[in-house]
């Protein structure tokens, strides 16, 4: 993800992640196609379509809307250290330069912001 971002804007490290694995997937899935072909074992029952089922997509889009629900809740100090180190690739030394802060004060808001969103997730029911 941090060589993504130097060359592109990345607005949303979670569908950006979600892209990666439905891709990874497919990936896989032609591989494994191009494998049958090659052996002469076309099967079409073999052939899987790996694209996210309606209601997997509906289970994405609502982790989605949380996660972004859960960072709407961080301190806005701690929700940029987090994303500035998450997203970003932000060593904690450049984030405290860019913020004012101290690296020790960085480094707390960024595990205090993992801590409070993954307790956040954690209670979705």
């Amino acid at each position: 993800m941090e060589a993504y971002t130097r060359k592109q804007e990345l607005r949303s490290s979670e569908a950006f992640l979600v892209t990666t694995a439905v891709n990874f997937g497919r990936d896989q899935a032609r591989r494994s196609a191009r494998m049958h072909m090659v052996s002469g074992e076309l099967d079409l029952e073999t052939i899987a379509d790996v694209a996210p089922s309606p209601e997997e997509q509906l289970a994405i889009q609502e982790r989605l809307r949380r996660a972004n629900s859960g960072l709407a809740r961080l301190n806005p100090m701690t929700r940029r250290c987090l994303l500035a180190q998450r997203v970003d690739g932000l060593t904690f030394s450049q984030i405290a330069a860019r913020e004012g802060l101290s690296v020790a004060a960085v480094e707390k808001r960024v595990a205090r912001g993992l801590t409070f969103l993954t307790q956040w997730m954690g209670n979705e029911q």
